[in-house]
């Protein structure tokens, strides 16, 4: 199963427009953003569990999903089996292009 996390793929996206629409006092706006943080995506993600009825997952997560992994296994660390990590690699002294050829 893969997730869109909220404001990605099919889920609505953030943008300053429709912000606008929701609210154009700044406090509300700020209330709405606190539903994209990553505790917010960690429990979506366990109530999928849970409907699937599985007893225990794998993840994979990068960069901001690799963040999420983290406070996943500080959330549920009972609902998980394996937390794979991926990262990329800093072109340290090289251009990205031959890090990443």
């Amino acid at each position: 199963v893969l997730l869109d996390q909220r404001g990605t793929g099919l889920s609505t996206p953030v943008s300053a427009e429709n912000l606008r629409k929701i609210s154009e006092d700044p406090e509300e706006q700020a209330q709405y953003l606190a539903n994209f943080r990553q505790d917010s995506i960690v429990r979506d993600a366990e109530a999928i569990r849970e409907a699937l009825g599985a007893q225990k997952i794998s993840l994979l997560g990068q960069s901001f999903g690799g963040f999420c992994i983290l406070t996943y296994l500080s959330l549920f660390p009972e609902s998980i089996d394996k937390a794979i990590f991926t990262v990329g690699l800093a072109p340290v002294g090289k251009h990205v292009d031959q890090v990443y050829r």
